[in-house]
């Protein structure tokens, strides 16, 4: 019954889906920025591996709650999407640090453990 009734609403908004798909039809070439910035702040904090970086909010989530963190970086110390970051940061004692120039608003690392190489 639940999948009926948002089915029968399809012909309803079925010219604003047409527009939708017409004005996101045009290809994009891959800018690979995302990668640039993680690159970057793997050469910049002499980290080996890229598994040691975890970009964008969920998976610094992660690093928080399923890892042992390093450090947390944060594209501004303003951004109200970060705040459970900033709450779970302070009650494990992880440093955040700003860090402005990444493309992602925050950036997990993943502290060296016994047999890893950072």
């Amino acid at each position: 019954m639940f999948v009926d009734t948002i089915c029968a609403e399809f012909p309803t908004i079925q010219y604003e889906i047409n527009q939708a798909l017409e004005n996101n039809s045009r290809e994009e070439a891959a800018d690979f920025r995302g990668w640039t910035s993680v690159d970057k702040i793997r050469e910049e904090m002499r980290i080996n591996s890229l598994n040691f970086i975890k970009p964008g909010v969920g998976e610094t989530t992660r690093v928080l709650l399923r890892r042992v963190p390093w450090k947390i970086l944060v594209k501004s110390l303003e951004d109200p999407n970060l705040t459970h970051i900033y709450l779970l940061a302070k009650e494990k004692g992880v440093p955040v640090e700003l860090y402005p120039t990444m493309i992602y608003s925050s950036c997990g690392i993943i502290k060296k453990v016994e047999n890893e190489g950072i």
